[in-house]
């Protein structure tokens, strides 16, 4: 898991981090819940860092700050916002009163590789880069990068990246949001919604063979096919 692999990272790096985790009497960090999907670390002044799949077992959980990893994959908006988002509608009451002073920590961070516009992670890029431009508070901010940096840093050698670049298992436009950080983009009054669109390119029942039970007089396949795709064959026979 990155929360378990990035937490040993840290702790490596930053001793104190590591004097300040509970252990258990293995010497390994201590886990309140570890499965498939969750983790969570627990701190000395009881505070935790949990991981959490975006499924119906972590509704109603809540939390003084949420990072979204990968927000580019996300497809279903409607489930990130009925169960993710409500994590931050947490009590601000301090022994049973509210605090006019205190000012409540709801941080929501987006990590992702760049995506396709016209998704649910664009748009929150673009809505947290118009609150950063617009706010005087300073409640918002956006920051990103490309492949420069890791390479400048020590982080990847050169070499790499070029070889990505010029292998034929990613393209041009593959690359450039992988490793560039460039949103591709579709046209303008597209027919189709691009999320909408891309849960439905998997077929739950793929027929390879002829159906006997079809109906020779109303049935009938629909067949898509991305046409534009530079270097890809394609053809139908029919029988």
């Amino acid at each position: 898991m990155i929360l378990q692999s990035k937490m040993s990272e840290l702790c490596n790096l930053i001793p104190a981090l590591k004097s300040e985790i509970q252990w258990d009497t293995k010497g390994q960090i201590a886990k309140t819940q570890q499965s498939k999907d969750e983790v969570s670390f627990i701190f000395k002044d009881k505070s935790s860092v949990k991981n959490l799949a975006m499924t119906a077992s972590s509704r109603g959980a809540r939390a003084q700050g949420v990072l979204t990893e990968e927000v580019a994959t996300i497809t279903d908006q409607a489930k990130y916002e009925e169960i993710v988002a409500p994590m931050l509608v947490i009590s601000r009451k301090v022994n049973g009163v509210i605090d006019p002073d205190e000012v409540l920590n709801q941080n929501a961070i987006y990590v992702t590789s760049a995506g396709f516009k016209q998704t649910y992670a664009y748009d929150k890029l673009i809505d947290c880069l118009c609150h950063m431009v617009a706010d005087d508070e300073f409640e918002s901010f956006v920051i990103g990068g490309d492949y420069k940096i890791p390479i400048v840093e020590g982080l990847q050698p050169a070499n790499f990246i070029q070889n990505q670049e010029l292998s034929n298992a990613m393209d041009a436009s593959g690359f450039e949001r992988e490793f560039g950080s460039s949103w591709s983009g579709t046209l303008d009054g597209a027919f189709f919604d691009l999320n909408k669109f891309d849960k439905h390119r998997v077929l739950n029942i793929a027929e390879t063979t002829y159906n006997n039970g079809l109906n020779k007089e109303k049935g009938h396949y629909v067949l898509g096919v991305d046409v534009g795709r530079v270097a890809l064959a394609f053809y139908c026979r029919r029988k």
